[in-house]
């Protein structure tokens, strides 16, 4: 058989402050504390970091450290935003988004168990909640290497998305179908679903055909390897313009040996 595959310090006179972290992973931070004031209404968050030898100590409040966490992922800096969230999460332990921040961090970061802890502990309170569905699917698949376990959270991503997620939710179900289980009805289901919501999505008429092929749907299969060839070459993927006119050819081969 033929495989046809796809491609902020007035707050430094607060009291009882209390030691959480050192992050010697990063090298960057030298500690967090946490102070509150004597009724325990004016938490602050005191990071102490080493940048290139400078000692830096910033005091903020929980909104300011996220705010500035936020600002430090926009320059790449990673890291540095961890112990800004750390602190955030001491103070205020079922922060979702200080929580969901951390995961994406740490999945970029690769240490995925870490990743893994602060989806699944999002998705305890919100199990609908779409990124956390994806960014636990990513991890993984490709953290992992478990795409079966992947795949219950991109499908549960499926049932509460649209738009632009739902086409990535779909995509990454319909490769697992495709590639790992062979299941090709399924992975037809879900990239014509694909095609519904972004008709010219070119590498998705492409994955169609590449499992309509793997069906023994010949014809239908060289209708959309055609559609890739009328289309590629003005779209983000025109590598797949020759790859479309191969496939054409050896599913024409296929069918004159069936």
């Amino acid at each position: 058989m033929v495989m046809f595959q796809h491609v902020d310090g007035s707050r430094r006179n607060s009291i009882s402050k209390h030691w959480i972290a050192i992050l010697t992973a990063s090298m960057l931070c030298l500690g967090i504390t946490v102070a509150f004031s004597d009724d325990e209404r004016d938490p602050v968050i005191t990071v102490t970091e080493k940048v290139d030898d400078e000692r830096i100590v910033h005091v903020f409040s929980v909104s300011e450290a996220y705010e500035y966490a936020l600002s430090l992922e926009k320059q790449d800096l990673y890291l540095r935003a961890v112990p800004f969230y750390q602190g955030i999460i001491a103070i205020q332990p079922d922060n979702s988004d200080a929580h969901a921040r951390l995961g994406y961090i740490f999945y970029m970061s690769k240490e995925y168990n870490k990743a893994q802890e602060e989806f699944e502990w999002k998705l305890t309170r919100d199990p609908n909640d779409v990124q956390a569905n994806l960014l636990l699917g990513f991890t993984y698949q490709y953290g992992k290497k478990d795409p079966l376990s992947a795949l219950k959270y991109y499908e549960q991503a499926i049932k509460n998305s649209e738009g632009d997620e739902k086409v990535a939710a779909l995509e990454f179900a319909g490769d697992i179908y495709q590639l790992v289980l062979r299941d090709w009805d399924k992975a037809i289901e879900y990239y014509r679903l694909i095609l519904h919501i972004q008709p010219n999505n070119v590498k998705t008429h492409f994955n169609l055909g590449a499992c309509l092929a793997n069906a023994g749907n010949f014809e239908e299969a060289i209708a959309q390897f055609q559609e890739v060839i009328n289309t590629a070459q003005n779209s983000n993927h025109p590598e797949l313009f020759e790859k479309a006119q191969q496939a054409i050819v050896a599913v024409e081969s296929a069918q004159k040996s069936k």
